[in-house]
């Protein structure tokens, strides 16, 4: 009997510890409840755009992704979840995500996306753990044989995989994350125009986003 109920006990606290783990927001994100929202139907603020950032898997082991644009933090994922940015000035932006915890030696491993961002239109980013082509047709590849990657892609495609349990997070300016300094930006944007020179990125000066409806 005594074993029964220890039993019962280690079970209970299984429980609890996997809806508490389950139910922890990102660092410097609060959950939404909000289930009237469309992410396929985002209107951004007058004459800005908007910006989707999905993470659609759900893998402990990757820890969070920040990301910036340009060197502002405007979230983190973890989990699969997604934010939503209503003002994003025009003009050209390097959209750049940063692992929490540090995942490779040496310097903070970033992974960046650029293009120009028009008003009244709608950009999205789908962060995944494998290659994927997205709406480019050619996949990227990152050294350190890390490939979790990121792509822009159209509301269609992230259809296929966004789902019920993406949940939506948004930024705690009462708890707000650091912005990337200087010298961490300056180096993301040589990595990323590097790479631009060897081929990679060719998709993201054609991405437009679509009309915000």
């Amino acid at each position: 009997m005594k074993q029964f109920h220890f039993s019962i006990l280690m079970i209970a606290m299984l429980l609890l510890f996997s809806a508490c783990s389950s139910g922890v927001a990102p660092a410097h994100m609060m959950f939404k409840d909000d289930p009237a929202i469309n992410v396929f139907n985002i209107k951004p603020d007058k004459g800005k755009a908007a910006l989707v950032v999905a993470r659609t898997y759900k893998n402990a082991a990757t820890g969070e992704l920040e990301t910036f644009l340009d060197k502002k933090m405007i979230g983190n994922t973890k989990g699969k979840s997604y934010f939503v940015m209503y003002n994003v000035a025009p003009g050209i932006h390097y959209v750049i995500m940063r692992p929490q915890p540090q995942v490779s030696a040496g310097k903070r491993y970033t992974m960046s996306l650029k293009t120009k961002f028009l008003p009244d239109r709608v950009y999205y980013i789908n962060e995944v753990q494998h290659l994927n082509t997205g709406s480019s047709g050619t996949p990227y590849v990152y050294p350190n044989s890390y490939s979790r990657t990121e792509a822009f892609v159209t509301p269609e495609e992230l259809s296929t995989i966004f789902d019920n349990e993406c949940k939506r997070v948004v930024y705690d300016t009462a708890n707000p994350g650091d912005d990337m300094s200087d010298a961490e930006y300056r180096d993301a944007v040589n990595d990323y125009e590097q790479q631009v020179k060897e081929g990679l990125h060719k998709q993201d000066a054609g991405y437009n986003g679509v009309p915000a409806k």
